[in-house]
């Protein structure tokens, strides 16, 4: 059975996609691992969220420029 994402850890000021959980218990225990000091500049959010979903989309763009299989925000990376 194939890993699926659906919680994301976003860092707000940029949209970068810090990292993906298979739940929100793996989210929350990841989310309290970082620094209390920058904490707030990060957010859990839904894998389907708009922000998750834009980040990819410029992810994609540029790896299809450089010849790489696009990566699905569900699933893990595609190996190369």
């Amino acid at each position: 059975m194939a890993i699926e994402y659906k919680y994301a850890i976003i860092y707000m000021p940029t949209g970068f996609v810090w990292s993906r959980y298979r739940s929100r218990k793996q989210a929350l225990k990841a989310f309290r691992n970082i620094d209390p000091n920058i904490r707030h500049e990060f957010k859990i959010v839904s894998i389907d969220d708009p922000l998750v979903e834009s980040y990819y989309e410029k992810v994609n763009r540029k790896r299809i420029m450089m010849g790489l299989p696009p990566i699905d925000p569900r699933y893990p990376n595609p190996k190369v």
